[in-house]
């Protein structure tokens, strides 16, 4: 647990100060479409409610479920027990099983959260879009994007480019996601309105992940990155890696697909390039 989820510095602390923001109320039609979508078979969190149940009590009392979503999204709030994630550890293909960094870290978090998160997402997308936040060059967690359209749109560049250019391609992965304080920097220079802010900052706050067997239960605080589980994290990265993909031009070419970067550089002479992201 301590290889995955180390214990919080005082750089990890999260010194921002939430100011409720406005936010237009969700209609019935918004929480219909995110519960009928809702699949199967998913592994509840640490309070064992699926989403079959969710959809029970939709059924029986819509009013009431718009009510408490709504109630959340005025304040701008996650609650803090909806952010606990019950851990399971899932051993990579081919990977040695002495080793930690062997396995990944995957979270089951409360369903209630997970259609609350679907929500969010569905108003935090229509603002990335309307503004055109999210770079082209992501071919990650996206709608219309993968990972075979970033190879093709790759290999066209460079057709493009060797006939009158030298190039080197640099490829890079990403290690330990992110970091919570230059998400909320990143969030402000891109002028977000202050319910994304805020709500966003209630849902990494105080974060915890718990393992349990037959023999013991161990937690820690979860302050660095986000373990694969959450809808929206993965929007949030996208969000945070667009101050690396924005440096893309003519003799540097960059491109994501989620957290692995491909840099092409190119110049009319080979020779030492020196590349300058941030």
């Amino acid at each position: 647990m301590d290889n995955f989820f180390p214990s919080p510095s005082s750089e990890d602390n999260l010194d921002y100060t939430p100011i409720i923001g406005h936010v237009e109320p969700m209609v019935l039609e918004d929480i219909e479409m995110v519960i009928n979508a809702l699949k199967g078979g998913k592994a509840p969190g640490l309070d064992r409610i699926d989403f079959r149940i969710w959809r029970a009590v939709f059924i029986h009392d819509k009013e009431f479920i718009l009510d408490l979503i709504n109630i959340c999204f005025k304040f701008n709030y996650f609650a803090e027990h909806l952010r606990n994630a019950k851990v399971f550890f899932l051993l990579k293909d081919g990977k040695d099983p002495g080793l930690c960094t062997s396995y990944r870290p995957v979270c089951f978090l409360p369903t209630l959260g997970k259609i609350i998160e679907r929500l969010f997402l569905l108003q935090l997308n229509k603002w990335l879009d309307r503004n055109n936040i999210i770079h082209h060059n992501q071919y990650g967690f996206r709608e219309g994007k993968s990972c075979d359209l970033a190879i093709h749109d790759r290999k066209e560049t460079i057709k493009i480019r060797i006939p009158s250019e030298h190039l080197s391609l640099v490829s890079l992965e990403i290690k330990t996601a992110f970091d919570t304080m230059v998400i909320f920097k990143t969030l402000e220079s891109y002028g977000f309105p202050a319910f994304f802010k805020y709500f966003i900052y209630f849902y990494l706050k105080n974060r915890r992940v718990f393992y349990t067997n037959d023999v013991l239960e161990i937690s820690r605080p979860c302050s660095k990155g986000c373990p694969q589980g959450s809808v929206i994290v993965p929007t949030i990265w996208n969000i945070y890696i667009n101050s690396i993909l924005i440096n893309d031009r003519s003799d540097l070419h960059i491109q994501a697909f989620a957290d692995d970067l491909v840099l092409l550089i190119g110049g009319r002479r080979p020779g030492n390039w020196k590349i300058r992201l941030i």
